[in-house]
C-alpha cells in the first residue's frame, strides 16, 4: 500500500501530516523567527477545538497561540481591535502568556487596556504605542520560547502522541 504523502513531502499519519524530526529542529534553530513561528502554529491550527480546555493545545502552544492573536489584532488595528474582535474572555490567560514567555512589558500593556476598557470615553492611545515598540521582538521572544518548550509543540504532528 503507498505511503501518504502531504504536500510538503512529509508523510501522514492518520490522515494527518506527519511532521519529520529534521524539519521540526531547523525550524527551531535555521529559520527567521517570523517564518517558524508561522510555521509552528499553522501546524497545530488545525487541531484547536474551541470547545476545549487550551483549545486542545499543549500549554505551550495555547501561550504562542494566544499571544499570535493578541499581536495580530493590536498591530493591525489596534486595542480597540482586539477587544472589539475579542473580547475579554481570554485578556487574563493572555496576560500569562506574555509573562510566561518573557514579554511583561506587553502583558502589562494589555492589563493597562483591559482597565481602560472598563473606563467610557479612554482612549487606547497610549497602550497601542507602548505595544507597538515591543512589537518587532515578539517573534524572537516566541521563538525562544518554543525552543525551550520544543518537547510539547506539535506532538501529534511529530508521531509523539496519538490525537
Amino acid at each position: 500500500m503507498p505511503r501518504a504523502i502531504d504536500m510538503l513531502g512529509l508523510p501522514r499519519q492518520g490522515g494527518k501530516p506527519r511532521l519529520a524530526p529534521d524539519y521540526f529542529d531547523r525550524l527551531l534553530t535555521d529559520t527567521d523567527p517570523v517564518d517558524a513561528v508561522a510555521a509552528l502554529s499553522a501546524f497545530w491550527q488545525p487541531r484547536i477545538d474551541s470547545r476545549a480546555a487550551r483549545f486542545g493545545l499543549s500549554v505551550a502552544e495555547y501561550n504562542v497561540h494566544l499571544i499570535l492573536i493578541y499581536t495580530g489584532e493590536i498591530a493591525d488595528g489596534g486595542h480597540a481591535q482586539y477587544f472589539v474582535n475579542r473580547g475579554v474572555a481570554y485578556v487574563d490567560d493572555t496576560i500569562a502568556a506574555l509573562n510566561a514567555v518573557g514579554l511583561e512589558t506587553l502583558g502589562d500593556v494589555l492589563a493597562q487596556a483591559q482597565s481602560i476598557l472598563a473606563v467610557a470615553g479612554r482612549e487606547f492611545a497610549d497602550c497601542d504605542a507602548a505595544a507597538d515598540e515591543k512589537l518587532p521582538e515578539v517573534d524572537v521572544v516566541l521563538l525562544r520560547y518554543c525552543r525551550a518548550h520544543k518537547d510539547t509543540l506539535l506532538l501529534p504532528e511529530r508521531g509523539l502522541l496519538q490525537g
